[in-house]
């Protein structure tokens, strides 16, 4: 026995197992194992798990020497050293070859008698010598191990998974070697690097986790099986299931193994790919790449859609002749027969024919496309426009897992202005694996080895695949929540859910669970494992049986599934408490709910209210596919015999049958389910007691049905703008009316109008005798008493609809839509039991008063917000109308100023001249082909007048620039009363400059004038001095003063061209101005010489 070698008392367990070499530890294990144990259970000594600390540490002490220092040589595995891959790359040691073994000399801690070692001292250490060797059956390792690249740690793209590394050359089987060994402990990568050099991962599986199977009672799912389920690359080959051939695995102890040997199976890519992205040679785990095609494939689908091409290239159809065949012809464009302005054109087949027109091709073309680019296509194969439209290299790249069933690229690709169509194509890989995994089952290890010379040749894959562990958490989180009525969405944001997935929501957890389609087919394959009939009617019929042959009646729940003779098909189910308490209501109501269950059969509900328990209660739901009067009637008969069937006791109404307790039924106006209930009930009626003898459905209803009045009014609301808001709010009032003249008037009113709608829905209630009484009380047969007591309409029944979908969900199949009721009714029917007996009500302020006090509340509240509204509505027609008098006024205003100016303009200026006979026009008259201007009003173009303000020294303004009018003989301004007309100050003495020679004033009739403003005035001419009017000429006998100037004011309005300018010296500086805007526009217009 070999001496062990010292260690350190301050070393862990941990430590000091890993520094105590493999040939120390199989003298430990021969020294306290017996030899049969070795041989009968090799796999047990696998690893370092058999080794008790305590006993290692007294053995190193009995057998070894504390303090001297040691070191190892030889051609044997080094001493088992164990690396966390997070640490700095190691170096692998140097091995001593010294002797040359046969094959079947393998180091083994399994075997019972350890190979031939020499030891001894060297340098005063202790070196270990092994006398085998593998180098030469090593196919794999060749030249010097000092040619052997460091080791690079794992990145394995999981902080949970955690590997160890064990270097040193190490025998697989008689012919592979490796020259080191990556063990991964109770954890499965999704990712496997291949290595640069020969290295084999020994994956340990023996923790109870991954004892596992597919199903309840199937095999236990193997080692290599766990690998590559949990494996996002793909790989196909044989299992090696055979035991021919098993090979002998010496890292393992010596054991037989079958090789399950595998081959990439590549990717899928489109045909339009980028090169760029597939050409890759992949050893180590780089998602760089992997995460630049998801966001290339992320813009692909954001631009996807946005140009009119992708629309034209998504309507591909093909054809189908009237066999099945499939059409030869090809896609064209054809015009329509009739064709509108939307879209003439639709895409049909080139081989129409009458024969075939109804299997032929007709697409109709939606809006999105653009019909421009779609007819060059079908023209010219190609878009034709100078802009030619181009699409990126495609990045469509999907993994092996489900590539095959992808033909064709779901994106559209166009080169060169012409419309491509993308395939899918395979690309293999060249990368290959063995797993050797253990003949016993009962040894939960496996060895994967890589050909190290054959890297991936695509992307690390989508983490799309998930795992049989991920699949089974979801259904961890599916049974937590309940599988009845659940749904993906309520698996997902369950907070149990979230505990499972360590606080995420699944998708978050993992990319696979992302997909919808995965998670509802978890959820669809478990609820059909408790329903191997399905979820549909043969589910509910195989409980039915299952619950009558294993349940008492009273624990029993789904109490009858019939067909009737006419085809339909009637469920009705029931809890035996709440039945009970049908015997105890005075009305109830039959209303049909279309939201929980899905398919051909809809769900009624028989709601009453319960005044013991202040509460409403569903005492029965009928489930039932058909709407007529026969089947009605056979619905209600069931129905009557499931109550007596369960409670012992009929349905009685009070006006048909002695101590009857129901007073009426409540529903809405389907007349085949009133009509139905008249058949059914009408057969039990106690004709001695009741008195009533008929069985005519219009006659009897009108003793035990009441109509709910929402039903009533809703229509009405649709004659709104029909009808003046007094018409229609008469007709909202007519379940009120009191007497037969008032709904006479109100009838031949109906029937007069003009409104073909109105007149049709009076007529429907005319038509059938029973609605009417239904509606009116003075008209109906029930007590006026009973009548007043009970519900004017079906909210019970609809706020329970609403109450019902809350507590079961919706859009569920028919089993599970009455197994997630029956839940809710068994709970409703315990909290009932309780409240009678605790007197502790679900609600306490849900007794009569509170719910009349919120009822009228509730009223006056919406009459309130209604008065206000109805007063803001008010005030905005008052103000609309004040808005719409005053612009009224306004135009009007107008119209009067402009007929008023007009008038003004036509007594100004010189009468036109009428040319005479024979006279030619104007411009070709003139000698030198001088053409007139022509005559148009001076502020036709001119811009709004705005009157200058003037300060009190009054600025120069050019004489040149302006063109001065006056007032003459004939013009006396109208508005002198009003205003004060500008009056200038001028000093006839000092008048620099004769306003003879620039002033152009027009012509103006004789004026007689006699106020202060001065004398009559044939003519202004006036040479003005200094700063006053100099001496004017006047004819004979008149004089002038300042004042005659008033009207001489310079029109601001237009430019004015001046005949003979001033010089630019001379100004004229008028005082303060006051002008207006009547004056200055309605000037005659254009200049006139003086004579």
């Amino acid at each position: 026995m070999s001496s062990p070698p010292p260690f350190d008392d301050d070393l862990d367990d941990a430590a000091l197992i890993r520094q105590v070499p493999a040939g120390v530890l199989r003298d430990f294990r021969d020294a306290y194992y017996p030899d049969a144990l070795i041989q009968a259970a090799p796999a047990l000594f696998l690893g370092t798990n058999w080794i008790q600390p305590a006993q290692l540490r007294a053995f190193l002490r009995t057998q070894g020497t504390r303090n001297s220092p040691f070191c190892l040589t030889s051609s044997s595995p080094p001493p088992i050293t164990h690396f966390n891959t997070n640490e700095s790359p190691a170096t692998p040691p140097r091995v001593k070859r010294e002797i040359k073994a046969e094959d079947d000399d393998v180091i083994d801690l399994t075997s019972p008698t350890p190979v031939k070692l020499r030891s001894g001292i060297e340098d005063h250490r202790e070196v270990y010598s092994l006398l085998s060797s593998d180098e030469d059956d090593f196919e794999m390792v060749k030249g010097d191990n000092n040619d052997i690249k460091p080791y690079i740690p794992i990145n394995w793209q999981d902080p949970s998974i955690i590997s160890r590394v064990e270097h040193g050359v190490q025998k697989i089987t008689k012919n592979k070697s490796v020259i080191r060994t990556i063990h991964i402990d109770n954890c499965l990568p999704e990712y496997y690097p291949v290595p640069r050099v020969a290295e084999a991962y020994v994956v340990h599986l023996d923790d109870p986790k991954f004892t596992v199977s597919r199903t309840e009672n199937g095999p236990i799912m193997t080692p290599d099986h766990l690998i590559a389920n949990k494996d996002q690359d793909c790989w196909r080959g044989p299992t090696g299931s055979s035991e021919i051939g098993t090979p002998i695995v010496h890292i393992l102890g010596g054991i037989k193994c079958r090789r399950a040997r595998g081959t990439c199976r590549g990717s899928f890519v489109c045909s339009q790919v980028d090169e760029n992205l597939v050409k890759v040679v992949r050893y180590e785990l780089d998602s760089s790449l992997r995460d630049a095609i998801a966001e290339a494939q992320a813009k692909a689908r954001a631009e996807e859609g946005s140009r009119p091409e992708d629309f034209v290239l998504a309507k591909a159809c093909p054809g189908v002749h009237g066999d099945g065949t499939p059409c030869s012809g090809l896609a064209v464009l054809r015009v329509k027969r009739n064709p509108g302005i939307r879209r003439p054109d639709f895409i049909g087949c080139r081989d129409y024919d009458r024969d075939w027109q109804k299997t032929h091709r007709y697409i109709e073309i939606p809006d999105s496309v653009d019909i421009r680019l779609l007819r060059q296509l079908f023209n010219h194969g190609t878009f034709t426009s100078t802009t030619a439209p181009q699409t990126e290299q495609c990045s469509r790249i999907i993994s092996a897992h489900i590539g095959k069933k992808a033909k064709k690229c779901s994106y559209s690709h166009i080169k060169d202005g012409k419309p491509v169509e993308g395939k899918m194509v395979h690309r293999p890989c060249p990368a290959s694996r063995e797993i050797f995994v253990p003949i016993d089952t009962s040894i939960r290890i496996a060895v994967i080895l890589y050909d190290y010379t054959k890297p991936h040749n695509h992307p690390m894959p989508a983490p799309v695949k998930a795992s049989y562990d991920l699949r089974d958490l979801y259904v961890q989180s599916l049974r937590a929540l309940g599988t009845l009525g659940a749904t993906v969405r309520l698996v997902d944001n369950a907070e149990s859910t979230k505990a499972l997935f360590g606080g995420k929501v699944p998708g978050l957890a993992h990319g696979s669970l992302q997909v919808a389609r995965l998670k509802r087919d978890i959820v669809c394959k478990e609820k059909r494992t408790n329903t191997p009939e399905g979820l549909g009617l043969s589910g509910v019929n195989l409980k039915f049986r299952e619950d009558m042959m294993t349940l008492t009646l009273e624990e029993q729940y789904i109490r009858s599934s019939i067909g009737t003779v006419h085809g339909g098909q009637i469920v009705i189910t029931c809890d035996t408490y709440l039945a009970h308490l049908f015997h105890e209501a005075r009305a109830f109501e039959v209303d049909t709910t279309f939201k929980r269950a899905v398919g051909v059969l809809n769900e009624l509900e028989v709601v009453i209210w319960c005044g013991a328990a202040q509460r409403l209660v569903t005492v029965a739901r009928i489930y039932t596919d058909r709407t007529d009067r026969p089947h009605y009637k056979a619905l209600f008969d069931e129905m009557q015999k499931v109550i007596l069937h369960v409670t012992k006791k009929p349905i009685r109404f009070k006006r048909f049958h002695p101590g009857g307790n129901l007073i009426c039924l409540n529903a809405d106006m389907e007349v085949a389910q009133v009509q139905g209930a008249c058949d059914s009930f009408g057969a039990t009626i106690d004709t001695e007691y009741s008195g009533i003898t008929t069985r005519d459905a219009d006659i009897l209803a009108t003793y035990f049905v009441r109509i709910c009045y929402s039903h009533v009014k809703r229509p009405i609301h649709a004659f709104k703008s029909l009808v003046t808001p007094t018409e229609l709010q008469s007709m909202m009032e007519f379940p009120y009316m009191a007497s037969n003249e008032q709904i006479e008037a109100f009838s031949a009113w109906c029937l007069a109008s003009p409104h073909e709608k109105i007149h049709d829905w009076w007529a429907h209630k005319l038509k059938h005798a029973w609605i009417l009484p239904a509606i009116l009380p003075f008209l109906t047969n029930i007590e006026e008493n009973d009548w007043r007591t009970t519900n004017s309409t079906t909210n019970n029944g609809e706020a329970q609809h609403h109450w019902t979908n809350q507590n079961t969900g919706i859009k569920l199949p028919l089993l599970e839509a009455i197994q997630t009721a029956r839940k809710t009714d068994r709970k409703v029917a315990e909290e009932v039991q309780m409240t009678l007996k605790s007197g502790i009500a679900i609600n306490p302020h849900n007794g009569l008063q509170s719910r009349m006090s919120r009822s009228t509340q509730r009223t006056a509240t919406a009459a309130r917000k209604s008065h206000e509204l109805a007063g803001r509505e008010n005030l905005a027609a008052q103000l609309r109308d004040q808005i719409n008098a005053e612009a009224s006024r306004r135009k009007d205003s107008q119209a009067l100023t402009k007929h008023l100016k007009e008038q003004l303009a036509a007594t100004q200026g010189k009468p036109a001249r009428t040319r005479r006979a024979g006279t030619p026009p104007e411009d070709e008259a003139s000698s030198c082909g001088r053409v007139p201007r022509r005559k148009e009003r001076r502020h036709k173009d001119a811009h709004p007048y705005n009157p200058p303000a003037f300060s009190a020294q009054p600025a120069p303004v050019p004489l040149k620039d302006i063109t001065v009018d006056t007032i003459n003989n004939t013009y006396t301004p109208d508005f002198e009363t009003e205003h004060t007309p500008y009056t200038p100050d001028f000093d006839a003495e000092h008048a620099p400059i004769d306003l003879t020679e620039n002033l152009v004033v027009p012509p103006r009739g004789p004026r007689d004038d006699t106020s202060a403003v001065g004398a009559p005035l044939n003519a202004v001419a006036a040479p003005l001095h200094g700063d006053g009017l100099a001496d004017m000429p006047r004819a004979q006998g008149e004089s002038t003063s300042g004042w005659d100037l008033a009207g001489i004011i310079p029109n601001t309005c237009v430019p004015a061209t001046p005949y003979d300018a001033l010089p630019p010296e001379y100004y004229y500086n008028p005082p303060t101005l006051d002008l207006y805007e009547d004056l200055i526009f309605d000037l005659p217009p254009g200049p006139a010489q003086l004579p």
